[in-house]
C-alpha cells in the first residue's frame, strides 16, 4: 500500500527512535518516537512524537522501581519495592496508597492488601488470602473479612475437577455442599460442567452442560440441559448447538437443535468473508465483508430483498490512515463520519455529515500529557473541561455552561464525594470489598444502606425514610425472593440455566411458565387457569402470539431480521418497509393507509407524511432538534451550550421560556402571557416550592427524608398532609383548608401492594381483585359494583345497584356489543382496530391515526388538531376554539376563544390554575390517584368537588367554575365524556380506549385499560400501565414515567412492558451501585481500556461468538445510538441517556468486569432522572 516504517536501533540492538507510517508520509518533517536506555538496557526515557516524556527507573538488578507520572512536576508516580528474591511487594501510588503483597516460599502470592487496608506501621493489614496445593494452584481465596470466596481442587494433571464459588458457599451447610465439578478427556478439553445451583425436597439440583471434540480438538457440540438435574442425571429439555469447521479448522457452520443455522465463509488469510443466517423459513440475512491488502475492513455489505426493488445491498464503507486508524465511515444513506488523530494516534476530532440535511457537526478533543481527555469542542458551542489527579482521575467537570462539579476519591478509586455548586456534596461509604453500602444526601440523610453477601449479592436494603426490602438467592445468584419491610413480596422459580419458570405474588398466585430449548416462553400458564401461548423463528423473534381466548396474532419478518408484517385475527395485515439505513421507510395500516418516514444520520424522524398530512423535523448539526412543524404549527426550539431547552417557539412568539442553576435544574418558567413561575429545591435536590414571578409560594412541598412529600400547604391556606407504610404506599390522605375539614383518607393494602380499602370521611370503599389482580369488586358506601373477565382480559359483565352489563367481543378483542339490562349498544370498528361508531358518537380519524373528529347523535361536535410533538395542541368544541400549550407532554396553558387564557402550575400533578379573565388562582387538591377532588379559589373557598368510581366515571360531581382536569389529573372532553390521553381517548363508562395500542409490547389485549385494575395503576400517555401514587427514590411514579416517556418521545421507541416493569422494580427497591456520573465516566472507561480486562474479554468474545468484537463503527452508529429530540442521546439497550453516545463497545464489555460501575455509569445528570439517581 506504499506505506512505511522505519526504526533505528544502536549498537546494542535497543530501539532508539521509530517513525509511524503516517508520519513518514507527511508532508511535514517526519516526527519520532525516541527512547533511552541506561547502562544495562533498561528503557528509562521515552518521548513520544508530541514531546511527551514517559520516564522510568530501575534498581541494580534492572528491576523498575518507579514509572514518573506525565504530567508530574516533581517527579510523582508509581514506584515499587521488592523482596530479596524479587518480587513486587510494594506499590506506592502518587496519592499515597500503598498496595502490599505477600508470598510463600514458592512464589505463589498468598495475601494482597489494598490501599485502604494496608498500615504502614505494621507493613500490613487486612486483605485477601490464597493458599495452593503441593502444585503451587490455587485453592482458596478469602476475603478481607474473613469470608472464604472459592475452593478448588484438581486432578493429577492440574486439571481444575471441583469448584466452589462465593455463592455456593454461602449456600452450602452441612450434608449440603454446593459445587461445580468438571470432566476432561484425555487432551484436556472439557467434557462436563456439573453445577450445584440450587434444591429441591432436601436435594441438590444441578445444570448440566457438555461439549463433544474432532480430532482437532475444535468442539463440534454443545449440549445444555434446561432441566433440573440430579448428581447424576442428564434428561430432560436441552440446547444443542453443533459446528462444523473447514479443513483449517475455521468454523464454516453453526446449527441448533431448531433448525437455527449460520454459515460462513473465509479468505485466503482467515478473514471471514461472509455470514449466512436463516431468518425463518423463507427468509435468509446475508452479509458480506471485503478487505484491504492489510487486512483490514473495508465493506461491510448486507443483501436486502425488497419485493418491489428486486435485490441490493447496503453498504458501510471503512477508510483508513497509514496507521490503521479508521478516518471515514460512509454509511448506506450517504451519511459520513470523518475522523483525525494526532501523532500518538488518538482521535482529536470527528465530523459527523448527515445525509440528508447536509450539516456537519465537528467535535474535537483535546488530551493531557497522560492521554486524558480535558476538554471537548463542537460547532455548536460544546466546550466542557476535565481536569485529573496524578491517579487520572477525573476530579473536576466543567459543562459548555460553566457548571462545575467535581469528585473525590479514596485510594482504591472509590468515589467517596462528589461536590456539587451551592455547597452541596454526596458522599458514598464502601465495604471491605468495595461495593458501596450508603449514599448519603447533602441534607445528611443517608439515602440508602446496603448489606451484602460474601458473594457480593445485595441482601438487605433500607432507605432514610424507613423503606426497604430483604432478598434471598439461589447457589446460582438467582433471585428467589424479594420481601419489602411492609410485607409485600414476590417468589421466583427457575430452571437449570436461570431462566424464570414461575411467579408467586404477595396473594398467592401463581404464574408459570414454559420454556424451549432457548429459555424463550412458549406457553404463559395463569393464575387464572388461562394460557398465552408464543411461537418463535429461528432469530428468536415471535411468530405467533395466541391469547387466552385463542385468537392468533402472526408476525412475519424480512431477509434482514426486521418485522415486515403482522397479521390479525380476523386476517387482516399490517405491513412495514425499510430503507437502506434499517430504518422504517413506510407502513401500510389494514386500512391501506401508507405513511413514510425519513430519518437522520442520528435516528431521528426527520420527516412523515401520509395522505395531506406531513410532519417535518429539523435539527442542529449536534442532532439536537431545533425545529417540529406539521400543517398547522410550527415550533422552534432554542438551547443553552449545556443542550437544556432554554425556550419553544412558535409564529415568532415565545409560548414557553426556562432558566437553569448551576446544576442544570429547571428554575423558572415563562410562559406566552409573560407570567413566570419560579422553582426552589433543598439541600436534598429536591422540589420544594413554586412560586409566583416575586418569589412568591403557590404551592410548597415538605418531605420526608426519603424525599416523599408529607405536607403540601398552598397559598391560599389549603394544605395536604400525606402519610406512607414501610413500603411508600399512602396510608393517609387529609385535606383541609383554616375554616373546614374537606377529606381525611386512610388505606390498607394487600401482600402485593394493591389498595384494598379507603376510609373516607363519606364512608368506606373495599377493593377485591381476582387471581390476574385485576378489579373484581369495588364495594362503595352507598353500591357495590362486580366484574368479570375473559381469558383474554375483556370485560364480561359488570353489574351495579340494579344495572348489569354484558359485553361481547370479536376475535381482535374488539367491544362489538354492549347490553344494559338487556337493552344492546352496538360498537363498528374499521380494519384498523379505531372505533367509528358506538352508542353515542361517531369518530373520524386522520391518516395519522389520530382521532380527528368526533359527532354525538345529539349534533355536538368535536374537532382536534394536532402539532408534531403528537399532542393535541388545538380543539373546537361546536365551533369554539380551545388551544393548549404543553410542556413535557403536560397542557400550561390553555386559551379558550376570546383570550380566555388560563395557567396551570404543575409537575407530577396539578396544583394551580391562574384565570387571566378573572385575574384569581384556583388550587387544586388531589387523591392518591392523582384525580382531581377538590378545587378551591384564593381564599380557600370550595369551587369544586369530585368522587369517582373505579374506573374514573364520576360519581358526583359539584362544579362553579369550568375544569377538565380530573379522574388520575387527566383532561376530560365535555362533548364526549373520554379522556385525552394523548396516544389515545379512554373511555371510562366501558373501561377502554377508543382504539388500539400502537405498542404491543404491554399485553395481547390492545383495548382494556391499565390490565383491568384501575385502583393501582393508571395510564396518562394511552401507551402503557403504571403504578400510580408510589415513590421511587424520592419522586413520583409519575415522574418516573415523565422520564421514560421523554425517551419514547425522543427516540420515536417504545420501551417494552417487561423493560418498564425490570427497571421500574429495580428502581423502587435497590441502589444504584457505585454511581457513576459525566464527570468520571470517561474516567472509568479509560482505566478499563488501560486494564488487561479489555482484551481478556475481547479474546472471550471471539472465542464464544467466533468473529470479531462489535466495535464502535459497528454497534453504536445507526440503530443503537437514538439522538434525542432537544435533549440526550439513548442507548435503547439500556433505555438511559448517555450524554457521549458512545461507544458501545465499553458499554457491552464493562458489566462483565464491573456491573455496579456498568449499573451506576448509565444513569446520570440531565433530565427528570436526576431525582431517580441523585448521585450521579
Amino acid at each position: 500500500m506504499g506505506n512505511s516504517y522505519t526504526a533505528e536501533f544502536d549498537l546494542m540492538g535497543n530501539l532508539r527512535r521509530e517513525c509511524s507510517p503516517k508520519e513518514n508520509a507527511s508532508e511535514e518533517q517526519s516526527r519520532y518516537w525516541r527512547y533511552a536506555y541506561d547502562g544495562m538496557d533498561n528503557p528509562i526515557h521515552t518521548e513520544s512524537p508530541l514531546g511527551v516524556v514517559y520516564a522510568k527507573e530501575y534498581d541494580g538488578e534492572s528491576r523498575l522501581t518507579k514509572e514518573i507520572h506525565p504530567e508530574a512536576e516533581n517527579g510523582e508516580g508509581i514506584s515499587y519495592d521488592y523482596d530479596t528474591d524479587g518480587r513486587k511487594i510494594r506499590t506506592h501510588y502518587p496519592d499515597g496508597g500503598v498496595e502490599r503483597s505477600f508470598y510463600d516460599a514458592e512464589g505463589n502470592l498468598i495475601k494482597k492488601v489494598t490501599p485502604n487496608h494496608y498500615d504502614p506501621s505494621t507493613d500490613d493489614g487486612a486483605g485477601t488470602t490464597y493458599t495452593y496445593d503441593a502444585g503451587n494452584r490455587r485453592t482458596s481465596v478469602t476475603n478481607e473479612a474473613g469470608d472464604l470466596l472459592e475452593v478448588s481442587r484438581y486432578d493429577a494433571k492440574g486439571r481444575c475437577v471441583y469448584h466452589q464459588d462465593a455463592g455456593q458457599l454461602e449456600a452450602s451447610r452441612e450434608g449440603m455442599v454446593y459445587a461445580t465439578t468438571y470432566r476432561y478427556d484425555l487432551a484436556g478439553n472439557k467434557l462436563e460442567e456439573r453445577k450445584a445451583v440450587s434444591e429441591k425436597d432436601g436435594a441438590i439440583q444441578y445444570s448440566l452442560r457438555r461439549w463433544t471434540y474432532d480430532i482437532h480438538n475444535n468442539i463440534t457440540e454443545e449440549k445444555t440441559w434446561l432441566t433440573l438435574q440430579s448428581e447424576t442425571s442428564a434428561s430432560g429439555l436441552t440446547c444443542t448447538i453443533c459446528n462444523t469447521y473447514d479443513k483449517q479448522n475455521r468454523l464454516i457452520r453453526v446449527t441448533d437443535n431448531l433448525g437455527a443455522e449460520v454459515k460462513y465463509t473465509y479468505n485466503s488469510i482467515g478473514r471471514r468473508t461472509s455470514e449466512e443466517r436463516k431468518v425463518n423459513a423463507e427468509e435468509t440475512q446475508l452479509i458480506k465483508y471485503l478487505y484491504d491488502e492489510t487486512g483490514r475492513l473495508t465493506d461491510r455489505a448486507e443483501k436486502l430483498n425488497q419485493k418491489r426493488k428486486g435485490t441490493w445491498w447496503a453498504h458501510t464503507r471503512y477508510a483508513y490512515d497509514a496507521n490503521s486508524n479508521i478516518t471515514e465511515i460512509q454509511f448506506p444513506n450517504g451519511s459520513r463520519i470523518q475522523r483525525d488523530y494526532d501523532a500518538m494516534d488518538r482521535l482529536t476530532s470527528e465530523t459527523v455529515t448527515d445525509h440528508i440535511s447536509g450539516q456537519k457537526n465537528t467535535t474535537n478533543f483535546a488530551y493531557d500529557k497522560a492521554g486524558n481527555i480535558i476538554r471537548i469542542t463542537d460547532e455548536c458551542g460544546r466546550n466542557e473541561q476535565f481536569t485529573y489527579n496524578l491517579m487520572d482521575q477525573r476530579t473536576q467537570e466543567i459543562t459548555s455552561e460553566g457548571r462545575k462539579q467535581k469528585l473525590v476519591y479514596d485510594k482504591e478509586g472509590n468515589i467517596t464525594e462528589r461536590q456539587l455548586p451551592y455547597a452541596m456534596s454526596y458522599r458514598y461509604q464502601y465495604d471491605n470489598a468495595g461495593r458501596l453500602t450508603a449514599v448519603i444526601d447533602p441534607a445528611g440523610n443517608e439515602l440508602e444502606t446496603v448489606s451484602y453477601d460474601r458473594a457480593g449479592r445485595r441482601i438487605k436494603l433500607e432507605t432514610a425514610g424507613g423503606s426497604g426490602a430483604v432478598y434471598a438467592y439461589t447457589a446460582a445468584g438467582w433471585q428467589t425472593r424479594i420481601e419489602t419491610k411492609g410485607g409485600a413480596s414476590q417468589s421466583y422459580n427457575y430452571d437449570a440455566q436461570g431462566n424464570v419458570t414461575g411467579i408467586c405474588d404477595g396473594n398467592g398466585n401463581e404464574t408459570s411458565y414454559v420454556l424451549d430449548s432457548w429459555g424463550r416462553i412458549t406457553e404463559i400458564h395463569k393464575a387464572d387457569g388461562s394460557k398465552e401461548n408464543y411461537a418463535y423463528d429461528f432469530a428468536g423473534n415471535i411468530t405467533e402470539a395466541v391469547d387466552g381466548n385463542g385468537n392468533i396474532r402472526k408476525y412475519a419478518y424480512d431477509d434482514n431480521n426486521q418485522l415486515k408484517s403482522i397479521t390479525y385475527p380476523d386476517g387482516s395485515e399490517e405491513k412495514y418497509l425499510y430503507g437502506i439505513d434499517g430504518n422504517l421507510s413506510k407502513f401500510q395500516d389494514r386500512n391501506g393507509i401508507v405513511n413514510e418516514y425519513q430519518w437522520n444520520v442520528y435516528g431521528s424522524m426527520t420527516e412523515r407524511k401520509a395522505g395531506d398530512l406531513r410532519n417535518v423535523y429539523e435539527y442542529a448539526p449536534n442532532g439536537q432538534l431545533t425545529a417540529a412543524i406539521s400543517s398547522g404549527m410550527d415550533y422552534r426550539y432554542s438551547y443553552d451550550k449545556d443542550g437544556l431547552l432554554t425556550a419553544k417557539k412558535a409564529s415568532g412568539r415565545t409560548l414557553l421560556a426556562y432558566t437553569y442553576d448551576e446544576l442544570g435544574r429547571k428554575t423558572s418558567q415563562t410562559d406566552i402571557t409573560g407570567r413566570k413561575v419560579n422553582y426552589k429545591f433543598d439541600q436534598s435536590n429536591n422540589l420544594v416550592d413554586i412560586c409566583n414571578e416575586v418569589d412568591q409560594s403557590i404551592v410548597r412541598f415538605d418531605r420526608d427524608a426519603d424525599g416523599a412529600i408529607e405536607k403540601i400547604p398552598h397559598a391560599n391556606g389549603m394544605w395536604q398532609d400525606i402519610a406512607y407504610d414501610a413500603d411508600k404506599n399512602i396510608t393517609s390522605l387529609t385535606v383541609a383548608t383554616p375554616d373546614k375539614l374537606l377529606a381525611q383518607n386512610t388505606y390498607r393494602y394487600d401482600g402485593n401492594g394493591q389498595r384494598i380499602e379507603k376510609n373516607e370521611l363519606t364512608g368506606k370503599t373495599l377493593y377485591t381483585y381476582d387471581s390476574l389482580n385485576r378489579l373484581a369488586q369495588a364495594e362503595y358506601p352507598t353500591y357495590t359494583e362486580r366484574f368479570t373477565y375473559d381469558h383474554a382480559g375483556n370485560r364480561l359483565t359488570r353489574t351495579a345497584k340494579d344495572i348489569e352489563e354484558q359485553y361481547v367481543y370479536d376475535v381482535n378483542n374488539r367491544l362489538m356489543q354492549r347490553s344494559i339490562n338487556g337493552q344492546a349498544e352496538n360498537y363498528q370498528y374499521d380494519q384498523s382496530g379505531n372505533l367509528l361508531q358506538d352508542a353515542n358518537n361517531t369518530y373520524e380519524y386522520d391518516d395519522f391515526r389520530r382521532t380527528s373528529k368526533v359527532t354525538t347523535n345529539t349534533g355536538n361536535t368535536q374537532i382536534n388538531r394536532y402539532d408534531a410533538e403528537g399532542l393535541r395542541y388545538e380543539m373546537e368544541e361546536n365551533g369554539k376554539l380551545v388551544q393548549f400549550i404543553f410542556n413535557e407532554n403536560k397542557e400550561v396553558i390553555t386559551e379558550q376563544e376570546g383570550a380566555n387564557i388560563t395557567r396551570l402550575i404543575r409537575n407530577s400533578d396539578l396544583w394551580a390554575m391562574e384565570s387571566e379573565p378573572e385575574k384569581t388562582w384556583y388550587h387544586y387538591a388531589s387523591d392518591e390517584q392523582g384525580s382531581t377532588i377538590f378545587i378551591t379559589d384564593k381564599t380557600g373557598n370550595v369551587k369544586n368537588c369530585y368522587t369517582y368510581d373505579a374506573f374514573g366515571n364520576t360519581i358526583e360531581s359539584e362544579e362553579q367554575i369550568p375544569n377538565r382536569y380530573k379522574y388520575t389529573g387527566q383532561q376530560l372532553d365535555p362533548i364526549t365524556q373520554q379522556y385525552y390521553l394523548r396516544a389515545r381517548f379512554y373511555n371510562p363508562a366501558i373501561a377502554r380506549f377508543t382504539q388500539e395500542d400502537e405498542y404491543h409490547g404491554d399485553g395481547l389485549n390492545l383495548y382494556a385499560y391499565c390490565a383491568n385494575n384501575p385502583v393501582d395503576y393508571y395510564d396518562p400517555s394511552g401507551y402503557y400501565k403504571n403504578p400510580a401514587g408510589e415513590m421511587i427514590g424520592g419522586i413520583s411514579k409519575r415522574e418516573f414515567d415523565e422520564y421514560l416517556g421523554d425517551v419514547e418521545k425522543c427516540t420515536g421507541r417504545k420501551i417494552g412492558a417487561e423493560q418498564r416493569d425490570k427497571l421500574y422494580e429495580f428502581l423502587r427497591t435497590h441502589d444504584v451501585s457505585c454511581p457513576v456520573d459525566d464527570a468520571t465516566y470517561e474516567a472509568i472507561k479509560d482505566d478499563f481500556d488501560k486494564r488487561a480486562t479489555k482484551k481478556r474479554l475481547r479474546s472471550e468474545w471471539s472465542e464464544k461468538n467466533n468473529e470479531e468484537w462489535p466495535t464502535y463503527e459497528k454497534n453504536n452508529i445507526g440503530n443503537n445510538k437514538i439522538k434525542a429530540k432537544g435533549k440526550h442521546n439513548y442507548d435503547l439497550h439500556h433505555i438511559i441517556p448517555k450524554k457521549y453516545g458512545g461507544p458501545n463497545e465499553w458499554w457491552n464489555m464493562i458489566p462483565a468486569a464491573s456491573p455496579e460501575q456498568h449499573q451506576g455509569g448509565i444513569h446520570r445528570a440531565g433530565s427528570i432522572y436526576r431525582k431517580l439517581f441523585p448521585e450521579g
